[in-house]
């Protein structure tokens, strides 16, 4: 009785194909397939600004208190950078020096 009805199911899907595409489909997957999640966007390279505050913190003498360092490298940059306002300038600063 079993290989009669398989044996009818298989005379079926080889004589039509939309029950073989049903068939397959009701087998396969009932949901769509979930996308990966999409890359963060790369870095944005380094503003002028950063670069030279960090290379204005680093040319700075270790001996010096942090304070010191941050008004010298600060008075630099507002002679340096006149358009920028002033607090892009001290957060720049503090990213430098890593705070």
């Amino acid at each position: 009785m079993i290989e009669t009805a398989v044996g009818l199911l298989l005379a079926l899907l080889a004589f039509s194909p939309v029950l073989t595409f049903y068939i397959g489909f009701r087998m396969g997957r009932r949901e769509r397939p979930v996308p990966p999640p999409p890359l963060p966007p790369p870095a944005p390279p380094p503003s002028a600004l950063l670069t030279r505050t960090r290379t204005l913190v680093a040319m700075q003498p270790h001996e010096d208190s942090g304070e010191l360092k941050r008004h010298r490298v600060y008075a630099r940059l507002i002679k340096e950078f006149p358009d920028q306002p002033k607090r892009t300038l001290s957060r720049a600063i503090e990213d430098a020096l890593g705070h």
